[in-house]
C-alpha cells in the first residue's frame, strides 16, 4: 500500500515540491524531516521522559541499537516493557482481517504497537504528533527490518490522510485526550475526532480502542485519572472541572487545564460510538489493562466471564479465597463485572 496523503485542512490530494507537501488550495502544509513527512510543529514535545533525554536516546539508537538505547538511557525500568514489548499489540489476535490489512496506529508513541503489527500485517502507518518520538519509531522500524512501516508526524485531530484507506485504526489510550483539542465541550471534540477516524476507514473497517472505564473498579479504588488526581472521573463533570482548575496540576500537558479528558462507562462508550456514526461495537474487558492486552474477556454475554471465574486460580484457598471466587461468579452472572471492568478494548465497526 502506498499511503495516500491529503491536506489536513481541506482534504484534497497533496503534491511534493522538493522537501515540502503542497496543497493546491492551502499551499505548503508539511515538510519532509529526515525522511518523515511532518505536518506538526517539530518543536512540540510531550513524553514519558524529558526531551533532552529523548534526544539522547535517539542518538544512541542511531549508532547502536534502539533496545540498548532504551535499556541504557531510560532510567524508569517500568517503562521498558511499555516501550519494548510486542505484546502491547496482542489485541490483533481477536481481529478478523486479511494478512495484508492496512492499519493506522494513531498516537504511536515509541512504536511498540506499530512495529508488532507490521510483523504480521500489511502496511502500518504510525502517526505521532511528537517529532522526536517519530524519529525513534523510524529508527526502530529500520533496525527491525520493517519496510512496511510508514511514519507520519501529525496532530491526531488533523490527520493528513485520504479517506477510506485503512482496514483498522488503533486508538490505544488516545480517545480520552481528544477533548483537549480546543475549548469546546470535550465530548463534542471526541465525537468530531471519531467521525474523522470513521472517514479514514474502508467500508468494512473498524477501530480498535483501548481506554479506561469511567466507573471501573480501579478508579473506585483510587487510581489516578487523566486529570492527575484520583476520583475525578466519578465526579459530575462540572465539579471535576472546578476541582482541576483550582488545583492546576496540568497533568502530562500544559493544555490539560480543567477537566477535559472524558472517559465513560460501558454503555456511555456504546452511545458515543453510535453518535459518531459507527454501526456496532464488540466490547472486551482488558484484564491486565489495555497496554497488556494478552487476556481479553468478551462482554457480549456472561458465559465467558463465568467460565473464566470458575477456572481462575486464587492464591488463597481459605474462606476468603472461596468468597472471592463466589463474588466473581456472581458479578459475571449479574452484569456487575462488565459494568465495573477497569479497562476496555473495543472493536468499533464502520458498517
Amino acid at each position: 500500500m502506498s499511503v495516500e496523503l491529503a491536506c489536513p485542512n481541506c482534504g484534497i490530494a497533496l503534491t511534493r515540491d522538493t522537501a515540502s507537501m503542497i496543497c493546491g488550495v492551502c499551499g505548503k502544509v508539511g515538510d519532509c524531516m529526515d525522511g518523515i513527512d511532518c505536518f506538526a510543529d517539530p518543536n512540540y514535545y510531550w513524553g514519558e521522559i524529558p526531551r533532552d533525554q529523548m534526544q539522547r536516546v535517539n542518538e544512541f539508537a542511531k549508532t547502536s541499537n534502539w533496545r540498548d538505547a532504551v535499556e541504557t538511557l531510560v532510567k524508569n525500568e517500568k517503562l521498558h516493557e511499555y516501550i519494548c514489548s510486542p505484546s502491547r499489540a496482542d489485541f490483533q489476535y481477536i481481529w478478523d482481517v486479511p494478512h495484508d490489512a492496512d492499519v493506522l496506529d494513531v498516537g504511536a508513541g515509541w512504536g511498540a504497537i506499530a512495529c508488532a503489527l507490521a510483523q504480521n500485517l500489511g502496511t502500518v502507518v504510525a502517526m505521532e504528533g511528537v517529532a522526536d518520538r517519530c524519529r525513534f519509531i523510524q529508527i526502530r522500524a529500520q533496525q527491525c527490518g520493517l519496510r512496511n512501516v510508514s511514519v507520519i508526524c501529525a496532530d491526531f485531530q488533523r490527520p493528513p490522510l485520504a479517506a477510506a484507506q485503512f482496514d483498522v485504526i488503533v486508538l490505544n489510550g488516545v480517545l480520552e485526550w481528544a477533548g483537549m483539542a480546543g475549548q469546546e465541550n470535550p465530548r463534542d471534540l471526541q465525537l468530531r475526532f471519531l467521525e474523522k477516524m470513521r472517514l479514514l476507514l474502508k467500508p468494512s473497517g473498524f477501530l480498535c480502542v483501548g481506554i479506561e472505564n469511567r466507573i471501573g473498579a480501579e478508579v473506585i479504588r483510587g487510581a489516578v485519572d487523566h486529570s492527575g488526581w484520583p476520583y475525578t472521573s466519578l465526579m459530575p463533570r462540572r465539579v471535576a472541572d472546578v476541582w482541576c482548575r483550582y488545583k492546576q496540576i496540568r497533568y502530562r500537558s500544559g493544555a490539560n487545564l480543567g477537566y477535559r479528558t472524558y472517559t465513560y462507562s460501558l454503555s456511555g462508550y456504546r452511545k458515543l460510538f453510535r453518535e459518531a456514526g459507527f454501526a456496532s461495537t464488540a466490547a472486551f474487558h482488558a484484564w491486565d489493562g489495555y497496554n497488556k492486552p494478552s487476556l481479553l474477556l468478551p462482554l457480549k454475554s456472561p458465559k465467558p466471564l463465568i467460565h473464566f471465574a470458575a477456572g481462575r486460580h486464587l492464591k488463597r484457598s481459605d474462606w476468603a479465597g472461596r468468597f472471592r471466587k463466589l463474588a466473581m461468579k456472581t458479578a459475571a452472572k449479574t452484569s456487575v463485572w462488565s459494568k465495573l471492568a477497569s479497562e476496555f478494548v473495543f472493536l468499533v465497526y464502520k458498517t
